[in-house]
């Protein structure tokens, strides 16, 4: 008996660490949507930033629109949580390593210590 009910609170607080970790991440993306890069390539890098940052809102949009309590720990709503979560991991794997390949784009553009400097403080949530 007692084992089952410190399973289900076990599995509720991993539960509230993986919202946890959506929100943090939400929040640190956020941080592109005013993003303008400079240098000779900034506009293209720009545009490539507000790409990227659709396709993390739609990320988000797909994740946020399930069609069950998040906060429900029964197997069958856990099965499906694990799932989604799994697949927004996944999306956002393939995001973080544009918007890494947009920072080391941006890097090489940008030949002055300050320019690369100002484009660390503008990714630093991210990095």
């Amino acid at each position: 008996m007692h084992s089952a009910l410190f399973l289900r609170l076990d599995v509720f607080i991993e539960r509230c660490m993986d919202l946890e970790h959506i929100i943090d991440t939400n929040m640190n993306y956020n941080v592109l949507k005013d993003v303008v890069i400079g240098g000779t390539k900034g506009d293209k890098f720009t545009r490539d930033i507000k790409n990227i940052m659709s396709m993390f809102d739609q990320t988000m949009k797909k994740f946020t629109s399930v069609d069950y309590d998040v906060m429900d720990v029964e197997l069958e709503t856990r099965n499906k949580f694990n799932r989604d979560f799994n697949s927004f991991k996944i999306s956002l794997k393939h995001i973080d390593k544009r918007v890494a390949s947009v920072i080391s784009q941006s890097f090489e553009d940008n030949n002055t210590f300050d320019a690369r400097c100002k484009l660390f403080e503008m990714f630093e949530e991210l990095i």
